[in-house]
């Protein structure tokens, strides 16, 4: 009845995942006519899934029809990186943000880019913008974490105490388990059941 409609495609693909239902995820989006928003999250589902090179082409798509959708250009860049196309997705987040702003989201994913493309003191830069923006994200802290490690800054040590806030503990085994490896089998279990 309403086959344009993007809700319901992502709610009944999101079914079809979580159902394990191969054959039929993403299917309805092949269905209909293709429009921006369809590609767009059907691009994001691909993403979802590490299916790179399909969301790309899907991402591209939408910007061979329009050059200036932030959307499709962030998408195409973020495809790129996880194509080891470093390089190449800086240059395109770049003008993104250089257009559209510092949206902490797409600077984190321009500085994951440039830390790949080894260039950690441009990841830095880029990381320190999201900061500004939200002091607690925890990407961008993550992120700049790994910068400064790259770069043996003494910051990183200052600001994630390897030396002394991360510590190896022998837990016990809780009542009713011999060993931590009955328990951790039979937690396994149960966490696979559901």
């Amino acid at each position: 009845r309403e086959p344009l409609n993007s809700q319901l495609h992502c709610a009944y693909n999101d079914l079809l995942y979580r159902l394990d239902r191969k054959e039929e995820f993403l299917a309805s989006y092949d269905r209909v006519p293709k429009n921006r928003t369809l590609m767009l999250d059907k691009a994001a589902f691909l993403a979802q899934e590490k299916r790179a090179a399909e969301a790309y082409e899907l991402y591209r798509a939408v910007l061979v029809q329009d050059p200036a959708d932030p959307v499709a250009a962030t998408g195409t860049a973020r495809m790129l990186s996880l194509l080891g196309h470093h390089g190449e997705a800086s240059r395109i987040f770049d003008a993104v943000l250089a257009r559209y702003g510092q949206d902490v989201e797409t600077c984190n994913n321009a500085a994951e880019a440039a830390l790949l493309a080894g260039d950690p003191q441009k990841s830095l830069a880029l990381y320190w913008q999201s900061l500004r923006n939200s002091p607690h994200n925890q990407s961008a802290l993550a992120g700049l974490s790994v910068g400064l490690r790259l770069l043996g800054d003494e910051r990183d040590e200052a600001r994630n105490g390897y030396d002394t806030l991360i510590q190896v503990f022998d837990l016990e085994p809780p009542e009713g388990f011999s060993d931590m490896a009955q328990f951790n089998a039979e937690l396994s279990a149960y966490l696979y059941s559901l």
